[in-house]
């Protein structure tokens, strides 16, 4: 039987905060001009909550055209379905199933 280590959601979502303002600070003003960091002042609704939003998801994979080619057939591109946080990045419509070392698709 396999155990899995769980770690509590919000502290993971500070951890990434507190790196994600580090690597701004650290970087300058000029290297994230068009970059606005959310405070964690809010609305009293709001407040001490953070507006800056993690998400945390194992269910994913990154190609390069070349491996689009390989599994969507050769000239095949990815149809953007939703944007991601990160500019430029993207979920894509086409999808995969990924199939572990025991022979079954990893949830």
């Amino acid at each position: 039987m396999s155990q899995h280590a769980t770690i509590d959601r919000r502290r993971v979502e500070d951890i990434v905060r507190r790196v994600v303002r580090q690597q701004v600070a650290a970087a300058g003003s000029s290297a994230f001009a068009s970059f606005r960091l959310p405070t964690d002042a809010g609305t009293s609704q709001n407040a001490g909550q953070s507006s800056l939003v993690v998400s945390i998801s194992a269910r994913h994979v990154h190609l390069t055209p070349e491996h689009v080619e390989r599994l969507f057939g050769a000239g095949a591109t990815l149809t953007p379905e939703k944007p991601l946080y990160q500019n430029g990045f993207y979920a894509a419509e086409q999808t995969v199933m990924v199939v572990g070392p025991r022979r079954r698709m990893l949830p």
